[in-house]
């Protein structure tokens, strides 16, 4: 039952799931099928961020580490684990279990390689994030998910030649992956001497309408209307993009409510809303580090603004 249960497709995780079952009545300590149920078990989006409800969790949970009491080798199990931890701050015990889980796999499977890689990130350790998605696509070159990543990394390095040729590539192997076209946005709004504004406000909308609820494409395809001077949609975007801060724990490209707050009030200002951006600034330099370098410019414009609230 367990090797029907592995032959059962990806997407028909209901049917593999109901021969672990059967398998487990019959020998409940079977290690590989408690590991391998506690995997399917979670449901994940495109992008590989989990979806399950809690209550499924909390199984998935109970059989990872039911099946590693048995057979502590099981490096399904530490994956599972290392999935269900990564949303902490900071995900001390995700990486612990990513890290068991490639040593189990003998640094032979992708997606403990790809977990590890996207815990290092959260860390922000992209050095060791880089090497372990090299690692990976040595032994899948056509893993989109990573070769995404590792074009973004190479971003956040400076190498926008070679990020744009891993994004584009990672589209290539997957049209639908939302998270590339968000990867590409940010390519795109980071481009120099000039961003490339139109073509970063396509990017970011494509990444939404494949998942609407990824809410950091709303934050910067905000932060391009802002640039382009659209700031009706800018202020749009950044309203949603706080109805999503609360609805969703996860933020993976660490949106600040400060900077949320600072391109409304700035897009309030221009359009001379002179009551909702001297809230929106008060609120921004309340939430706003000292270190913050649009504090100066912000003050600023709510004086400007009061001034002219105020008929002077």
């Amino acid at each position: 039952m367990i090797a029907a249960a592995l032959r059962k497709p990806v997407k028909d995780r209901q049917g593999a799931l109901k021969d672990l079952d059967a398998a487990l009545k019959l020998a409940p300590n079977l290690a590989t099928a408690l590991a391998l149920r506690a995997y399917l078990r979670l449901e994940r989006d495109h992008n590989g961020f989990l979806l399950s409800p809690k209550t499924t969790l909390a199984r998935a949970k109970k059989d990872a580490e039911a099946a590693l009491d048995l057979d502590s080798t099981q490096f399904m199990a530490y994956l599972v684990l290392a999935e269900l931890h990564q949303e902490e701050k900071p995900p001390t015990k995700a990486a612990a279990h990513a890290a068991k889980a490639v040593k189990a796999s003998h640094s032979k499977s992708a997606e403990a390689l790809f977990v590890r890689a996207r815990i290092s990130v959260l860390k922000g350790d992209l050095n060791s994030a880089t090497a372990d998605l090299k690692r990976l696509l040595r032994l899948e070159q056509r893993h989109a998910r990573a070769v995404s990543l590792l074009g973004r990394l190479l971003l956040e390095a400076g190498d926008v030649e070679q990020a744009a040729f891993h994004i584009d590539k990672a589209l290539e192997i997957d049209g639908k992956l939302a998270i590339a076209f968000h990867y590409r946005g940010l390519l795109n709004l980071r481009r120099e001497p000039r961003p490339r504004l139109k073509r970063a406000i396509e990017d970011f909308g494509r990444a939404i309408k494949l998942q609407p609820d990824l809410g950091s494409a709303y934050f910067y395809r905000g932060t391009a209307y802002y640039q382009s001077h659209q700031f009706e949609e800018a202020i749009v975007d950044m309203e949603r993009v706080l109805e999503w801060r609360k609805k969703s724990v996860r933020n993976e490209t660490k949106v600040s409510i400060a900077n949320i707050l600072y391109i409304r009030a700035l897009s309030h200002y221009y359009l001379e809303e002179w009551d909702l951006s001297i809230q929106d600034f008060g609120d921004f330099l309340k939430a706003a580090p000292s270190t913050h370098l649009g504090r100066p410019f912000a003050r600023g414009c709510r004086e400007r603004a009061l001034a002219k609230l105020q008929g002077r």
